[in-house]
């Protein structure tokens, strides 16, 4: 007997860590660049010993971690590569770092990065004199960069541009010291900082940008529009003297101009290293007046798209005719509003299929509009929406609200920049959206057939972070419904009356042609379903 309990509570003690494993985001520990001796993967190795990481991830296990061949610093600023590295690994983030001589001493650098958003959400430098004291130093910077992980930081996005070098500086030093300035940035909490991105890259080499034109009010807006980002940094090293001095911006996307901007002198990389975080504080020390958005919001950067489907496009209905819209910058949730959302503020939860976290359903048009205006008053906002006495619906634009998007804005963030049928390509699985599988597009293999819709955020995000865009249930728009034509628009928000209100993304019982990005379907406004809800949107906030 006494056996018997003994295995039952041991059996019982695997399975409640297996769980508390599975809850805890997985970690990529990748070795250090730049040792002489190996002492990149000793550093990775004490990282991945330390109690408060050990506590708070699950650490991918080094014999399957990939190895940094020949990458120097600032490769761990490199977020592409990095979540890259970590996405191979299914982890959420990815711990890199470098070690680099610094006079007679040494500098060790480490970042965390979030794999989906591409943020450092954290980082850290330090010097030693001697590469056996890092050991030292090793608790420490593993308690600041846990801490920071807690929390994805969803102020404005700021990238990174490519430092600017006269051919007659150093411009490895130039481009270290532009690392430690973004990872100083990034720990500052005054932007979500996305720093090396491949897309943003692709712009300046592609277009073949000078300096100048990197910072030209009509690049500023290609860099919000195609990255997604509110702010850019920019950096340049000058001659002056015997000294060098480092320059630096952060600029708006919207027209190019300078919310900040500083310099520090330095003669060389043994003392440049210790002005970034006098420099970093000089740039982030400024009034950036950010909403207090709940968690789970993304801004979505305004710009030009062509909306509708291509005439070749399969599937395509005849109300989908292409046209160039352009649309203004906005917050939009990553998520449908779930049950738990809708219940506490409305008090009940409507849906029939139940569970917190799924995505309410059986909700009015009306319905939707009342959540939002509650909600707005439940967080001192001003409605976006007036509700008259013949229940008519007026829309106060200027509002700082929660709302619905218009049908523009919800295609356009649903495309995330890409042009194709879904935003996943030419084709969706059932391992990337809820739908009937058994109705595949364009013939490609079936899929599986859930019959309910399935928790917010089960299934990959698309580009720009958003979840659940095709599939799962139909969301509610703004606009009513009318046939549009081929003018270019700006803004667009729909006809000022109709019978039927838009709703767009496709369901949970649903073919996967009607997941299509650009598929249009509309239904009377008094209309439940258990396929239908909704997501919300607010203005984007002003920055100073």
């Amino acid at each position: 007997m006494n056996r018997r309990i003994t295995l039952f509570f041991l059996i019982m003690t695997l399975i409640a860590s297996a769980v508390e494993a599975q809850s805890k985001p997985r970690l990529v520990i990748l070795p250090f660049s730049g040792g002489d001796n190996g002492e990149g993967e000793t550093i990775a190795e004490l990282f991945a010993f330390q109690p408060d990481i050990a506590v708070t991830f699950t650490v991918v296990p080094r014999t399957g971690t990939p190895r940094i061949q020949g990458e120097e610093f600032p490769g761990i600023t490199d977020t592409d590569a990095l979540a890259e590295r970590g996405r191979r690994q299914n982890a959420v983030y990815v711990l890199a770092g470098s070690l680099r001589k610094a006079g007679t001493g040494y500098l060790i650098c480490s970042t965390l990065t979030h794999t989906e958003s591409l943020q450092i959400v954290a980082g850290d430098y330090r010097e030693c004199m001697r590469i056996e004291d890092i050991q030292k130093l090793v608790p420490d910077i593993s308690r600041k960069l846990v801490g920071a992980s807690r929390n994805i930081i969803t102020s404005p996005r700021l990238a990174v541009l490519p430092v600017s070098v006269p051919p007659n500086l150093d411009g490895t030093d130039a481009e270290t010291l532009m690392g430690l300035l973004t990872i100083q940035i990034a720990g500052s909490g005054k932007f979500a900082v996305i720093p090396k991105t491949s897309t943003l890259n692709g712009i300046v080499t592609h277009q073949n940008l000078s300096q100048e034109n990197l910072l030209s009010p009509s690049s500023m807006k290609v860099y919000g529009r195609v990255a997604n980002t509110q702010y850019v940094l920019s950096a340049s090293v000058r001659s002056l003297g015997t000294l060098n001095m480092f320059v630096a911006s952060i600029l708006s996307t919207d027209d190019g101009s300078q919310l900040s901007g500083n310099a520090r002198n330095y003669s060389a990389l043994d003392d440049g290293h210790k002005s970034m975080r006098d420099l970093a504080l000089a740039l982030t020390g400024v009034n950036v007046e950010t909403q207090a958005l709940p968690n789970n919001f993304v801004r979505i950067a305004g710009g030009t798209f062509l909306m509708g489907s291509p005439s070749m496009e399969v599937g395509r209905k005849e109300n989908e005719a292409q046209h160039r819209v352009t649309v203004d910058s906005f917050y939009i949730s990553k998520y449908e509003v779930t049950q738990k959302e809708y219940a506490d503020i409305m008090g009940e939860n409507p849906s029939n299929i139940k569970g917190p976290n799924l995505p309410v359903e059986q909700v009015t048009w009306f319905n939707a509009i009342q959540y939002c205006n509650a909600r707005s008053v439940r967080e001192g906002l001003k409605p976006a929406y007036t509700i008259t006495a013949d229940d008519d619906i007026i829309w106060d634009r200027e509002s700082n609200g929660y709302r619905l998007p218009t049908e523009a804005e919800w295609e356009y963030a649903c495309r995330a920049g890409t042009a194709g049928p879904f935003s996943a390509g030419n084709n969706i699985t059932t391992r990337e959206a809820n739908y009937n599988g058994g109705y595949p597009y364009n013939n490609n293999p079936k899929g599986s057939f859930r019959r309910q819709t399935s928790e917010v955020g089960t299934f990959p995000s698309n580009p720009w972070g958003l979840h659940d865009m095709h599939g799962n249930v139909w969301e509610w728009c703004w606009d009513w419904y009318e046939v549009y034509g081929t003018a270019t628009q700006t803004n667009p928000q729909g006809p000022s009356s109709g019978e039927y209100r838009i709703i767009r993304g496709g369901s949970w019982n649903y073919e996967a042609k009607q997941m299509r990005s650009a598929n249009r379907s509309a239904i009377n406004p008094f209309s439940f379903h258990d396929f239908l809800g909704f997501r919300l949107v607010r203005p984007q906030g002003k920055s100073i």
